[in-house]
């Protein structure tokens, strides 16, 4: 009688030592699948910061009159946002330029990174802002990106102004410098920086007493 009520029990208890293994299983998935989304929005960051980094140097290199710097920019597709964007932008404010720059300057340029998903196209479009990151470009605040092909003559005629709809030659210049304007948050400034392959030529000279940046992107 003993080892049929002892095998009862054991019968009883097997679907409730069924039910602890899978809530286990499934507890050990979802703490795994977090750890993996973590990692990747990490590795994600990372790759950012590089570009960030990358363009930082750039353009601060030549501001000092380093002549001519090429460079690949690229936007990484990742955080699960739709809105992801380089901006360079001219900041007024002593509290964040000496942060970001150090010493007691209140007139600073900063690079910023802004991630977003659209929630509601609209319109008007509504933008979840995920992520955001700056960096103090260290050049004079009155450094300023050529948008006129007249000005930049580099590659003879095969180059388009900025304000260009549509560009049928090798190379159009870009502005990579926002217009400040002290009501507009950082995410809102009017030019973000395209993706695409880029060379750097600096302009210096009698004619102007500041860095003058012909920021040329290839087209073809």
């Amino acid at each position: 009688m003993l080892p049929r009520l002892s095998s009862r029990r054991g019968q009883e208890s097997a679907p409730f030592e069924l039910l602890v293994a899978v809530i286990i299983m499934v507890f050990v998935i979802m703490v795994g699948s977090y750890a993996l989304g973590e990692m990747e929005k990490q590795t994600c960051r990372g790759r950012i910061l590089g570009e960030l980094q990358k363009i930082k140097l750039s353009i601060e290199n030549i501001s000092k009159g380093s002549g001519k710097e090429s460079l690949n920019i690229y936007v990484p597709t990742c955080l699960n946002a739709d809105k992801l964007e380089f901006k360079l932008k001219e900041w007024d404010d002593p509290q964040i330029c000496s942060d970001l720059c150090g010493g007691s300057q209140s007139l600073c340029t900063l690079l910023y990174f802004t991630a977003g998903r659209t929630v509601d196209r609209g319109p008007p479009e509504e933008v979840e802002w995920i992520w955001s990151h700056s960096e103090c470009v260290k050049i004079s605040i009155n450094t300023t990106f050529e948008e006129q092909a007249s000005n930049c003559n580099d590659f003879g005629d095969e180059t388009c102004s900025a304000d260009a709809e549509s560009c049928e030659k090798d190379y159009q210049l870009v502005n990579f410098k926002s217009p400040y304007d002290p009501d507009a948050p950082a995410y809102e400034t009017v030019y973000p920086i395209p993706n695409g392959s880029y060379t750097f030529i600096g302009k210096f000279g009698a004619s102007s007493a500041f860095p003058r940046i012909c920021a040329y992107r290839k087209t073809t």
